[in-house]
């Protein structure tokens, strides 16, 4: 069974991390994941306060083979920067950030017959059908990010 520990960044629900609405936040991300077969179905899950999500594909590069005593099974640890921006808002917000594997590109035409059913009549589904082909390595990290308004220089 394929899943994830982030080591880096831990909670931070104390304290808000601030920054210049409009700019980019730099969050470093250390994490192991273990038993997966192709890091390029692995995504970053940025999830905002405002329900928006974004999934965002880590460079190759950013993933390291980590040695197992089992020979069959990919371990991996994946050293990347996570990169937020936002507009300004009137408080401090939890943004989550995770890890998971996503399949809606390499599985779309391989759908089988009751899925392409449900995701037709919209029968048996809570959610869509493209949100069942997206699975969570591991419970995300929960970021308090405050954006603050950008300064104006009067001169």
């Amino acid at each position: 069974m394929s899943h994830a520990v982030i080591n880096e960044p831990r909670n931070q629900t104390d304290a808000p991390i601030k920054f210049t609405a409009g700019l980019i936040l730099t969050i470093k991300l250390d994490a192991f994941i273990y038993n997966v077969k192709n890091v390029k179905n692995i995504r970053l899950k940025i999830h905002f306060a405002d329900q928006q999500t974004n999934l965002v594909l880590p460079p190759s590069e950013h993933f390291r083979s980590v040695e197992s005593d089992d020979p069959e099974t990919n371990n991996y640890r994946l050293n990347t920067k996570v990169y937020i921006s936002h507009g300004n808002w009137t408080e401090p917000c939890l943004v989550d950030i995770g890890l998971v594997l996503d399949f809606r590109h390499s599985s779309s035409s391989r759908m089988s017959l009751s899925q392409c059913w449900a995701s037709k009549t919209g029968s048996g589904l809570k959610q869509k059908p493209e949100e069942s082909l997206i699975i969570s390595l591991c419970k995300p990290v929960q970021m308090l990010v405050a954006p603050t308004p950008q300064r104006r220089n009067l001169l």
